[in-house]
């Protein structure tokens, strides 16, 4: 098994550049979720990580406006 971890980042105005692969491509949905974590752990303190969908989608938040910054999902390859 296969997985990837891509980046959909909501700053970029054109939404056919928005996505990107991140790290390297992971053997379980394990691997996936720690390499989301470590992502977002150098995130400043205005942004936080939201667990959603069983743990293999995470958010990018704004505290004070409650605007969706980024969000990481998981796609599988193979």
């Amino acid at each position: 098994m296969i997985i990837a971890v891509v980046e959909r980042d909501y700053s970029i105005a054109n939404p056919d550049f928005r996505d990107r692969y991140i790290g390297a491509p992971c053997h379980s949905y394990d691997e996936a979720r720690e390499l989301c974590a470590a992502h977002l752990g150098h995130r400043n303190e205005l942004c936080t990580c939201e667990y959603v969908d069983n743990g293999v989608v995470y958010a990018e938040i704004d505290h004070e406006t409650g605007e969706l910054l980024k969000h990481f999902y998981v796609q599988f390859i193979a």
